[in-house]
């Protein structure tokens, strides 16, 4: 089964990017610890854009998780100039497409 995860992340305070992926349950799973992490920090939460600090990059806020946060990275939308939070992050099974043209 595959499952979409869609990931909202603040670009430049209230600029919103998403970004819809793949991801099996498998995957989902081994990044469930690295996402309780994320959802405990509300603002600055992923900081990977260019005006950011060190210490709030996501390989360094979550050091314990540090090859899954470079891992779930992939996952993440990037703005402009990176992003500094993520604001939501929903899964679903992926929903069947039928073409009719």
């Amino acid at each position: 089964m595959i499952y979409e995860i869609v990931i909202t992340a603040d670009t430049n305070d209230a600029d919103y990017v998403t970004k819809i992926s793949d991801i099996t349950p498998g995957e989902l799973e081994r990044f469930t610890p690295l996402i309780a992490e994320i959802a405990k920090v509300k603002h600055y939460n992923w900081d990977t854009s260019v005006h950011g600090e060190d210490e709030d990059k996501p390989e360094i806020m979550y050091s314990q998780l540090a090859a899954l946060a470079e891992e779930f990275g992939a996952f993440v939308p990037h703005g402009e100039q990176g992003v500094h939070t993520i604001e939501s992050i929903v899964y679903y099974e992926k929903p069947a497409k039928i073409v009719l043209l």
